[in-house]
């Protein structure tokens, strides 16, 4: 019996992975050593084109390849519906907006990353899925179901001190947080 192919999924804000944000570095020294720790063959990331180079194709060698497996950027794949709780008032602070989730978008997107996957992986045997955090469960469960052996988690940095970025979607500022590195009491 054939071994399942692996994917190792990574879920984070997409405004990690790319060229040029503030976190660049750090993001890029992750994926590298994820891709090294697991003899990762592809990066297979939910990307496109319109946003700039992606950190995970700057890794791309003749031993590690890159694809994109991300939705084009037509009607049907749109995930901005609008805002639950109001209307987009610039003088508003974005962090009180709630984002509307549109779950059959959702989902059309996901079928369609699983599938071109499916299609990349046909040469590979371990693979390294960089998306959204918010595909993170239900993409997981449609790599398993599709035959694949899943292990995930998420890159997000956590808050302590704020930064401001554009969000190249929506061309927002938003706030994203990092991360202090913690020091252990008595460590040298």
């Amino acid at each position: 019996m054939a071994t399942a192919k692996s994917i190792l999924v990574i879920g984070t804000a997409h405004e990690f992975q790319n060229v040029g944000n503030p976190w660049e570095t750090e993001f890029r020294d992750m994926l590298a050593s994820v891709a090294n720790t697991y003899d990762i063959q592809i990066i297979l990331e939910e990307w496109d084109d319109n946003r700039g180079t992606a950190i995970g194709k700057t890794l791309q060698s003749e031993k590690l390849k890159w694809e994109s497996v991300g939705t084009p950027s037509s009607p049907e794949y749109n995930t901005f519906v609008g805002w639950i709780n109001n209307a987009y008032d610039p003088q508003q602070p974005t962090y009180q907006y709630f984002r509307e989730y549109p779950l059959a978008i959702q989902e059309t997107r996901e079928q369609s990353m699983v599938k071109r996957i499916r299609e990349f992986m046909a040469n590979y045997q371990r693979g390294l899925f960089v998306m959204g955090m918010n595909h993170l469960h239900s993409t997981m469960s449609k790599l398993r179901i599709a035959g694949f052996d899943v292990t995930g988690g998420n890159w997000l940095k956590i808050p302590d001190a704020a930064r401001q970025v554009e969000c190249t979607l929506c061309h927002e500022l938003i706030e994203v947080r990092i991360e202090r590195d913690a020091k252990v009491l008595g460590a040298k």
